[in-house]
This record gives C-alpha cells, sequence and structure tokens, in this order.
C-alpha cells in the first residue's frame, strides 16, 4: 500500500513540475514563486533538489516555516535513501525532532530567525564541507518569513553572499518566496539576485521559469 502511494504521489509531482524541467543546468540560483500552501513549495523543493537531473545526496536546508521536522517526514515519504542532510532551523524551535532514525545522515543547527550572522557562518561551513562534491543540493525557506524578522536590505545583503557561495561552492539553491506577500519593489529588488525565476500560476496549474 506505501509503494502504491508513493508511485501516486510521485506521478502527481512529476505532472505539476513539468514546467521545472526547463530550468538549464547552469542555473545555480532559483527563486521559486509560490503561495506558501497547497502542496507547491514541497513539489518544487522535490523537483529542484537534483543536480544535473540526478537527486542530491547532499543537502542543505534553511527552515523558517515547516522546520527540521516537517522535512525529514517529506524525505521519508519520498526517498528510499536519505541524502546526507544539514538542516539550519531558525523557527525558534531548539528540539530536535522526536524519532529520528538513527541511521539518517542527519545534522541539526539552531539558530535565531534573525541572526543572519549566525546562519550565515552555518550555512558556510556545510558548503565549506562539500565543496565541489557536484551533487550539492540547497534549500532556502522561506525568504517571506525571513522578511519578518530582518529589513529587506539585510536580507538582500545576506542572500548576495549565500548565492555566490552556492556558485563558488558548485552546488544548486533554491529559494522559496510567497509572491502575494510583497509588493513588486520588494520582489524586483530580490530577483536580480537569481540566476532564474520559476513562478506557479494557480489559474493553470502550471510553472513558468525565466532565466537571466
Amino acid at each position: 500500500m506505501q509503494d502504491s502511494h508513493r508511485d501516486t504521489d510521485s506521478a502527481r509531482r512529476l505532472a505539476m513540475t513539468d514546467g521545472l524541467g526547463d530550468l538549464s543546468t547552469t542555473a545555480s540560483n532559483v527563486l521559486v514563486l509560490a503561495p506558501t500552501h497547497g502542496g507547491y513549495w514541497q513539489d518544487a523543493c522535490h523537483s529542484l533538489s537534483t543536480h544535473r537531473g540526478i537527486p542530491s545526496t547532499k543537502r542543505l536546508v534553511l527552515t523558517y516555516v515547516y522546520g527540521a521536522a516537517a522535512y525529514l517526514s517529506q524525505i521519508e515519504d519520498t526517498m528510499d535513501d536519505p541524502p546526507e542532510l544539514a538542516i539550519i532551523e531558525a523557527t525558534g524551535d531548539t528540539n530536535s525532532p522526536p524519532g529520528l532514525p538513527g541511521d539518517w545522515p542527519v545534522e541539526i543547527r539552531h539558530e535565531a530567525p534573525g541572526d543572519l550572522t549566525g546562519i550565515g557562518i552555518q550555512s558556510s561551513e556545510f558548503l565549506t564541507r562539500w565543496h565541489n562534491a557536484d551533487d550539492v543540493a540547497v534549500c532556502v525557506e522561506s525568504i517571506t518569513a525571513m522578511l519578518q524578522y530582518v529589513p529587506i536590505q539585510t536580507a538582500y545583503r545576506f542572500l548576495h553572499v549565500l548565492t555566490h557561495r552556492v556558485t563558488h561552492a558548485g552546488a544548486t539553491a533554491h529559494y522559496h518566496m510567497s509572491p502575494g506577500a510583497h509588493s513588486e519593489q520588494e520582489l524586483g529588488t530580490l530577483k536580480q539576485l537569481f540566476d532564474a525565476i520559476a513562478e506557479y500560476d494557480t489559474a493553470t496549474d502550471t510553472w513558468t521559469v525565466a532565466e537571466r
């Protein structure tokens, strides 16, 4: 029954994320614009956590919204062999998820939501450790939540450094954002940091991709 559920879920994800396959392999940093709820973030994350079409074996996750427990549950539901995971949790919850499988290669760090210096140090540590590993995927979830704790200028500087570190490390990264929560000026300011913009159209249930 569980395998049947996974097959059905995989088919749904494939149908919903067809447009994301249009991204070129040179798009190291991708801004994902989609509503927070409805599974759009999770579908995009599942699709974009690849490197040259191969599911990544090393993943760095910065989570503000769903937390480490939810991300680990998602991985458990979609992958038989979990990747090596580094999770920086900035939700304010300092407790490790209960019931974590003992053989999972997971390292969880906790940082205050507004401490982008600390988050940057932690991110750099893992990107340096996995430098040129060739299959590293980074997920930043989410810029919208981050902006509840820091001014946009501070977030811009942090993301400017992070995108460069991702590229230098030979990794790929995607950054979630809820477009309806931001002004056109805010979106325009941040969009220039990324190699590509992937936007979900709820009216047509499709993704559109624009690369710089």
